[in-house]
């Protein structure tokens, strides 16, 4: 796959780590995620680039 080819250009943990991630994600999780990032005032701006 795609992840398996990129693994060996960078950290496995790291990619084990975003699997998991992955695989933990609903949609309410992934709203909340979200709702999480936006709320940091470093992150706003990215807002602009999300459909409200």
């Amino acid at each position: 796959t795609i992840v398996n080819s990129l693994i060996q250009y960078d950290d496995p943990a790291a990619w084990t780590e975003q699997e998991q991630l992955l695989k933990q994600m609903t949609v309410e999780n992934v709203n909340t995620a979200v709702k999480q990032y936006l709320s940091h005032p470093v992150n706003t701006y990215t807002g602009v680039l999300l459909p409200k």
